[in-house]
């Protein structure tokens, strides 16, 4: 469910003349930008610690569109319809909302849209999460304020299922009280997408800062660094790691408190045991079934450990795993990472070799770059951005931007020329 307004108007609106049109202390809006008389052209006001989903508001050709969507909170549908007098007010613009036959005035539009007009929409949709994650135990994905928010079975389980209504308001509450935290304590990494050229094996990724002081946003596989080399962790797994300085904001993600050294090398410690944990049946069964391409991330996860080379865990799984290359007969990946797109290039030209196609992408202003053979990427993020679907309801989130890498072909190295 979502209801826009629609207001026509050849004028603009800042984020400062809305800011003061408001006149909400508590006022925010996603990633505004650093000089607030910019006109506002896509972007999301809400309450802090009243809103859930916040209200949208883009401009388009000389329409602004205010909308709201599903478990919004009662605090946004009367937001949303302010922001609307407020934009009507500013540029002198006509309202129309999307179920009425030509322009309202703005007093008509305080007497039609009132809270009976709210109570008979606030709840539309809900049905969809008491089926979709109290029955079926999926998780749901919704653009909140500051995130992709996300709703599954743990979060079911302290709401009151009694009927509808009071299902949607323990959801609004649990949303509001969760969601907001002090962003300029809290560094956001960038998630980094990669995917070969025709969308296939598609991974996310994220870093864990050793310093803390972060929101750790769900992705496939936070990534560790140590040493001058990495750890990854299936994010699945952070719940076997976590202490008492990460605090779990919805039903997946983290919010990370500050670390000192020494409590940052206690996590690493902890994530080496879980790496250990598995037998070498298990580990073999499960490359058995590995695509090629899961091979090869595979691999790019191994080569990274540091010291790999004195540390059993990661010796097992390395000679399983060339074990299973030697098996299907296909080639290790490539050496890389230490080598520029210069000098792969010059191999290819030496040797050759043709070339392919891959495709990474990132959700906001993380610079990307290739470290491996067809899809692997090393990353650079921007501490201070997060990226947020705005509307969308899913199982899975949406990323944005893309390019594409060469991808060498070589013959295969010695397996432990990689350490």
């Amino acid at each position: 469910m979502s209801y826009y307004f629609n207001i026509k108007t050849q004028s603009q609106v800042t984020y400062f003349e809305l800011n003061e049109k408001l006149n909400n202390p508590r006022i925010g809006f996603y990633q505004s930008p650093a000089n607030l008389t910019e006109p506002i052209l896509n972007t999301k006001v809400y309450i802090k610690g009243k809103s859930t989903r916040g209200v949208s508001i883009y401009k388009n050709d000389n329409t602004f569109s205010v909308g709201i969507n599903v478990i919004a909170s009662e605090d946004d549908f009367y937001l949303a319809i302010n922001t609307t007098k407020a934009i009507a007010q500013l540029t002198n613009g006509d309202i129309y909302p999307e179920d009425h036959e030509g322009s309202i005035n703005i007093e008509e539009l305080t007497i039609k849209f009132d809270q009976n007009w709210i109570d008979d929409l606030k709840t539309l949709a809900v049905e969809t999460f008491l089926g979709s994650i109290g029955k079926d135990k999926h998780v749901l994905v919704i653009g909140c304020c500051y995130m992709n928010y996300r709703i599954g079975p743990r979060i079911h389980e302290t709401l009151d299922d009694t009927n509808i209504t009071t299902y949607y308001n323990s959801l609004v509450r649990y949303i509001q009280e969760t969601q907001f935290f002090e962003l300029n304590k809290y560094q956001i990494p960038s998630v980094i997408v990669s995917s070969k050229q025709d969308g296939t094996n598609r991974k996310s990724y994220v870093v864990f800062y050793p310093s803390g002081a972060q929101f750790l946003a769900y992705a496939d596989y936070v990534v560790f660094p140590m040493n001058g080399g990495r750890y990854y962790l299936n994010y699945n797994q952070i719940e076997l790691i976590a202490d008492s300085k990460f605090k779990r904001l919805d039903e997946e993600q983290y919010l990370i408190e500050p670390l000192t050294e020494n409590e940052y090398l206690k996590i690493i410690d902890k994530i080496e045991v879980e790496l250990s944990k598995i037998d070498e049946e298990t580990i073999s069964s499960n490359y058995e079934v590995f695509t090629n391409d899961e091979l090869n991330d595979e691999f790019d996860r191994l080569k990274y450990i540091p010291d790999a080379r004195v540390k059993i865990f990661a010796l097992q799984r390395m000679a399983l795993l060339i074990n299973e290359y030697e098996k299907r007969n296909i080639p290790l990946p490539l050496q890389d990472s230490i080598l520029n797109q210069e000098n792969i290039q010059d191999d290819n030209s030496k040797s050759g070799a043709s070339t392919g196609n891959a495709t990474f992408e990132k959700t906001d202003l993380g610079t990307v770059t290739s470290t491996d053979n067809e899809q692997n990427v090393s990353i650079r993020v921007n501490p201070n951005s997060a990226a947020v679907d705005h509307n969308v309801i899913t199982e899975s989130t949406s990323e944005q931007g893309q390019g594409t890498l060469n991808e060498p072909i070589i013959s295969k190295p010695p397996w432990w020329k990689f350490w």
